[in-house]
């Protein structure tokens, strides 16, 4: 085989396998844009506060959302986060159901840390007068923020994904809020059932 024709071959298997390369991301891509964008339309509905279009929303109940009903401070917390995208991984269940995982990262406002500052203060934590505390240590900037790297479930159902609810992504939106208060209530049922026996 002369030269000339060594060089063609090895020229069109390396174009080969380039075009394939790109074939496969092309595809990969192609495949979780839906997932995607239902992500991120839901989320930027979350921090503008906004259900009129996009939401894609499931409880941890199975009910599907078409707004989320959060008092000021917790929409005061999302107007505030930020988040980036990573990798997302398409699976099926047990029962071959779609889901995706999409690897995230949120910064959002520590709660927990405005919590003990008021604390630290003598406020009384149940008070309305607490609350504009709150919003006004988030208004000045009086905060730190805390990084999150979480997993985000999105199911498909009816050929539209949906973002679930899971406890890591309602500590995200709480700024850390959500596992202590779930710890302090599991605390308290586990008290009201051992006085019950």
């Amino acid at each position: 085989m002369s030269r000339k024709k060594k060089i063609c071959i090895v020229l069109t298997a390396i174009i080969l396998l380039a075009l394939t390369g790109i074939g496969i991301i092309i595809g990969k891509n192609w495949k979780t844009n839906d997932i995607r964008k239902n992500a991120k339309s839901t989320i930027e509905c979350m921090i503008k506060s906004d259900y009129s279009k996009d939401f894609y929303y499931i409880s941890m109940y199975g009910q599907i959302k078409n707004e989320l009903n959060m008092k000021e401070v917790a929409k005061t917390v999302m107007s505030n986060m930020k988040y980036k995208f990573n990798d997302i991984i398409v699976k099926k269940d047990n029962n071959g159901n779609d889901f995706a995982i999409i690897k995230c990262e949120f910064k959002s406002i520590d709660m927990i840390d405005i919590i003990y500052q008021l604390q630290e203060e003598n406020n009384d934590n149940y008070s309305e007068k607490y609350n504009s505390l709150i919003l006004n240590k988030i208004k000045n900037k009086e905060y730190k923020t805390k990084t999150f790297n979480i997993d985000i479930i999105m199911l498909k159902m009816d050929n539209t994904w949906y973002l679930y609810e899971t406890p890591d992504f309602n500590n995200v939106i709480t700024g850390g809020l959500y596992s202590p208060a779930t710890v302090r209530e599991n605390t308290i049922l586990n008290e009201l059932q051992k006085k019950g026996k």
